[in-house]
Formats: C-alpha cells, sequence, structure tokens
C-alpha cells in the first residue's frame, strides 16, 4: 500500500493497526523483515507522501526536519553550521548509499537503543510533531521512546516533523560514535550540548545510545556541570558520573563492562570539545 498524502496514510494505519509497518527509506524495516525479526501482514510505504521532506527554519529561528528527509539531504543542509553535533552523527550513519534511502523519521520510529541521531537530538531538547486520527499533537523527544522497538505513537498516528529549538550564543556542540565498522551500529555513542558564559558552564546536555534500553541522558553528570568552572580533570570525573548512570548490556557488539567505561572515556572527550566550540561562539 502506498498512499499519496498523509491523511491517506493516517487512514490507512488506522484501518490496518498492528498488522502493518510503515516503510519510509526501509533501511532498518527491509533487513528485519529479511531475517524475519518482523513479520507484518502488510506494509504502508509512505516514501511517495508529498510534503513531508524538507530542512528549514521558522520565524523563532528552530529547526524543522520533515520526517520524509534522507540523512544524504540533511547531511547537505545547514546543520553543519548550527547543529555540529547532529551533522557529526549524519556522517557517522553507516555510508553514503544507506544515507540516500535513510529517513530521519525511521531513524527515530526504529527506536533502536543505539539510533545515530538521536543522542544530539536529546541534548538538542528536540520536539517531535506527530500526526493521527484524532489531530496533530507534539511530544518531547525525552518521551518518545519506550523500550527497544516502542515509540509513543498510537494506533494510525505518522511522525511528520522534528523542532530543533534554536541554539543560545556561547553553546557548543560534539557527537563521537565508537563502532566495530563504519556500517556497524554504536558500540557507544555519546553528543553534549554545553553553554558558556566567562568560563562558567550555564547549561549542559549529555545523551548516550547505546548504553541502555532507550538512548538517554546523564542528568547527574548535568548537574554536576551546570555553574562550574572546568578544566580537564574535572570533565573526568563527570565522565565517570555519566558512566555510572548508563545501564549497558552485553551483546555480540561489546559487554557491559566495556561500554560503561568507554561511556565516560568518550563524555570527557565530548565535553572537552564541545566547551572549546562554546568558547569560540559569541554570548
Amino acid at each position: 500500500m502506498a498512499p499519496r498524502t498523509l491523511q491517506e496514510a493516517i487512514a490507512t494505519c488506522r484501518k490496518l493497526g498492528d498488522s502493518a509497518r510503515i516503510l519510509a527509506g526501509g533501511t532498518d524495516l527491509l533487513v528485519q523483515m529479511k531475517f524475519r525479526e518482523i513479520t507484518p501482514r502488510y506494509v504502508v510505504d509512505i516514501s511517495h507522501v508529498l510534503g513531508l521532506g524538507y530542512v528549514k527554519s521558522n520565524a523563532r529561528g528552530s529547526l524543522l526536519i520533515g520526517a520524509l528527509t534522507t540523512l544524504r539531504q540533511l547531511e547537505d543542509s545547514v546543520i553543519h553550521q548550527s547543529y555540529p553535533a547532529l551533522h557529526e552523527a549524519v556522517e557517522s550513519f553507516a555510508s553514503v548509499p544507506v544515507r540516500e534511502l535513510a529517513t530521519v523519521g525511521g531513524n527515530l520510529c526504529n527506536a533502536s537503543p543505539s539510533a545515530d541521531l538521536v543522542p544530539p537530538l536529546l541534548v538538542a531538547e528536540a520536539k517531535l510533531r506527530i500526526a493521527g486520527p484524532a489531530g496533530t499533537r507534539t511530544v518531547a523527544i525525552d518521551d518518545f521512546f519506550k523500550g527497544p522497538g516502542r515509540t509513543a505513537l498510537r494506533t494510525g498516528e505518522v511522525l511528520t516533523e522534528v523542532q530543533i529549538p534554536k541554539l543560545d550564543g556561547g553553546t557548543g556542540t560534539r557527537f563521537i560514535k565508537l563502532a566495530r565498522s563504519m556500517q556497524d551500529l554504536a558500540k557507544v555513542s555519546v553528543a553534549v550540548l554545553v553553554g558558556m558564559r566567562k568560563d562558567v558552564v550555564t547549561k549542559a546536555r549529555i545523551a548516550l545510545g547505546a548504553v541502555a534500553p532507550t538512548p538517554m541522558r546523564a542528568r547527574k553528570a548535568e548537574k554536576m556541570l551546570e555553574g562550574k568552572k572546568i578544566d580537564e580533570k574535572f570533565l573526568r570525573e563527570v565522565g565517570e558520573i555519566a558512566a555510572s548512570e548508563t545501564k549497558p548490556i552485553t551483546d555480540v557488539r561489546s559487554t557491559a563492562e566495556y561500554r560503561r567505561r568507554v561511556s565516560g572515556v568518550l563524555v570527557s572527550r565530548a565535553l572537552v570539545t564541545a566547551t572549546e566550540r562554546a568558547r569560540r561562539q559569541p554570548s
């Protein structure tokens, strides 16, 4: 089934319910179907729905990204200037041919704990616009992921847009991914956002992927940073606190202990770069 409008897509998904899965780029869904990890009775192909592929700004300076925007389109957009961590996440995503197909909405709705785009969107405090039979609603990205493969989407609902607030002056971001190869999912991924004023941290956001059932915020580490003057020793301590908040598992890619230890190192490294970037930005 291939609806051409958003309303057709919503009506189709509502009618078919749990027996259907949505196809956008297909880079996750088709692989899962090939290995029979999921066996949906119906596939609703929304890739031809008009009006859901864009990157633009609104009057408040927020960045708006349509759910059907491909990662390649996002990579070539303005995000490399305004949201470096998100651009770094896109560049780390698989290969160029895969990025030509994979969509922003697909990466989020697959709800993988290791989804590359999620940590930088978490630290940016993005909001997600969702359309469904009852109309539209907006959900904070913090509230969207309910578990591996599970989201806040209700029957018949479709993710339509990602909304990223304009970053304040004096803000720096960074994303780092550790994987066995460029093509593989992350063993650990980290995104940070740091706001600085006169060498004092005014705002700190730290997010990690592949170290818990859902991508997570390290809130204790964030609180430890805010209001402080920092040096590299202190940032290593913050990294250790962030690592203690993780709940990793052992799987084919890594052990839980390795993930926990590396999490702290990557958080510290990301914070060093983000604070340097923040100092270069006008407050």
